[in-house]
């Protein structure tokens, strides 16, 4: 994965802070195994609804259901993601 898109990445993970583990600017990084898990998972969805629910269960992967909560939670991030990933994977 390019460091830009990475770092466009990060920006819109820590926008949502779905399990509130970005405290600081110092942190930007603290979703990074998440951020790779669903760029990996986007190249296997087909559909919003099938990336939305493949980025919850990288969340539910890595902090547990109890952590991560419903996969309502992660409609937004998930939209803004996929449309970036779409948006880019034709520059890529």
């Amino acid at each position: 994965m390019e460091v830009k898109l990475l770092n466009e990445m990060r920006k819109i993970v820590n926008k949502y802070d779905p399990v509130g583990i970005y405290y600081s600017t110092e942190a930007f990084d603290e979703y990074d195994p998440e951020i790779r898990d669903i760029y990996t998972k986007f190249k296997k969805s087909k559909t919003l609804k099938e990336f939305t629910k493949e980025v919850h269960k990288v969340f539910v992967k890595w902090f547990f259901l109890s952590v991560s909560g419903k996969r309502e939670k992660y409609i937004d991030l998930s939209k803004d993601l996929f449309r970036l990933l779409k948006n880019k994977n034709k520059i890529y």
